[in-house]
């Protein structure tokens, strides 16, 4: 695994891996909602100012399944949406 710096990050809504204060966390950049200006988030919370995330990887997902977006958005893969 190797790690970048934060600013190399993609912006795209990617579910990228995010060191945040001393810990891994599944992390995306983009808005949550229109009241908020875009900002790095981590689950279902907005990574605040203090505990901004400095270093990150690329996620990848098990051979043959696609790539989610933040919000569920599916990229890439051969799964056709169906169970």
């Amino acid at each position: 695994m190797i790690w970048e710096t934060i600013e190399s990050a993609p912006k795209d809504g990617s579910l990228i891996l995010a060191w945040v204060n001393r810990a891994p966390m599944i992390a995306f950049w983009g808005r949550t909602d229109v009241w908020n200006p875009p900002g790095w988030h981590g689950g279902h919370c907005h990574i605040n100012h203090i505990n901004q995330p400095t270093h990150w990887t690329p996620l990848q997902p098990p051979d043959g399944l696609p790539m989610p977006l933040a919000g569920g958005i599916v990229v890439g893969g051969d799964w056709d949406g169906k169970d």
